[in-house]
């Protein structure tokens, strides 16, 4: 699993806008799949291959999953094929790369979850536990509201990068029809008040100690949303959440219009552009 985790995240990595330019000059799959094939122990054809998994599975996933899953088809029958005719060093990198394929696979169900979710109605919240930082919210009090659903958690560096956005937003929007709630669930972590930030517990803590856990988090980081703690992860499967942060955005007629997963420059520039367009001319 060690090996499948540090692979992943080089194929995440490789997927980003600024590590695709290599990708792009790369032959396609099906080319990159018959050189492959032909050597199945050459590292150039190994990484050609890797590199045209890379754009049209996983980079292809959020605008097209089914041409993802069919690609996916592709690539499996060709590395299968490979690791058979493989030996050595070869062999056990194709191995190494092919243990990535469960995620390949969440990442086009999540991606085909987030496209059928778009224009739908929004998934009712359910199984929230506790309100943090805020009163509780209905669904009445978000009828006609722009919503922003965060997903996030306290040990998520990048979950802590979306927070100046978070604060802007709220400080520029919430008056004018924003609600911004930030979606979380227990994994019994406490306060480090000597260290200012959240630690994992050794001890199994209650659910209350873990609430004033997330007071005290969230007015260390100066966050004026609320926040709703969920007791499972029914949520996340609801809107298709396999990283974090994910934003969902939700119009005032309670229709997903966007979602976005991760904290990249671009990421929030799409989320407040729509957030001005619909808050409707009243920014």
């Amino acid at each position: 699993m060690k090996h499948a985790t540090i692979l992943l995240m080089t194929l995440t990595l490789l997927a980003c806008p600024w590590a695709s330019l290599a990708a792009a000059e790369q032959t396609d799959l099906d080319k990159a799949a018959a050189k492959l094939k032909e050597n199945p122990n050459d590292e150039s054809a190994y990484k050609a291959f890797r590199d045209a998994v890379v754009k049209e599975v996983l980079s292809a996933a959020r605008s097209n999953p089914d041409g993802a899953q069919k690609a996916l088809e592709v690539a499996t029958k060709a590395i299968d094929q490979a690791i058979a005719a493989a030996e050595g060093e070869g062999k056990a990198r194709l191995e190494r790369l092919r243990r990535a394929w469960p995620q390949l696979e969440h990442t086009i169900q999540a991606a085909r979850k987030h496209h059928d979710l778009i224009g739908q109605p929004m998934p009712a919240l359910t199984n929230i536990d506790a309100w943090v930082n805020g009163e509780p919210l209905t669904p009445e009090d978000l009828k006609g509201k722009v919503v922003l659903l965060d997903f996030w958690a306290v040990w998520c560096g990048p979950c802590i990068q979306t927070f100046p956005h978070l604060r802007e937003w709220h400080e520029k929007y919430a008056n004018k029809g924003l609600v911004i709630i930030g979606l979380t669930k227990y994994y019994n972590y406490v306060w480090n008040e000597e260290a200012k930030r959240a630690s994992r517990s050794r001890d199994k803590i209650s659910h209350e100690d873990e609430q004033a856990m997330l007071k005290q988090f969230a007015a260390h980081h100066k966050l004026k949303h609320v926040i709703a703690v969920a007791s499972d992860n029914s949520n996340g499967e609801a809107y298709g959440v396999t990283g974090i942060p994910q934003v969902v955005v939700i119009d005032r007629d309670g229709k997903v219009q966007l979602i976005r997963v991760g904290s990249g420059p671009q990421n929030a520039k799409d989320v407040e552009d729509l957030i001005k367009k619909l808050i409707g001319g009243k920014t």
